[in-house]
């Protein structure tokens, strides 16, 4: 992910066929609960990892890039 040229990265596995239902939010947890709303579970990120500058230039409505890899 990056916000304003700040980039931040973790892992998280995508469960198998599993529809994401929620069209207002995706969540990418940390633990293998799943929900209509989970995107990705297994995350090595929790939101308090990622790093507090994206954090702050969110709150400050910079948009944010995130690309997803296929390992």
């Amino acid at each position: 992910m990056s916000v304003d040229g700040i980039k931040d990265s973790f892992e998280a596995t995508i469960p198998k066929n599993h529809k994401l239902a929620d069209n207002k939010e995706l969540v990418i947890r940390t633990s293998s609960f799943v929900s209509e709303r989970t995107y990705a579970i297994a995350s090595t990120k929790a939101s308090i990892d990622i790093d507090r500058k994206i954090v702050e230039s969110l709150k400050k409505g910079k948009k944010i890039k995130v690309t997803v890899y296929e390992k």
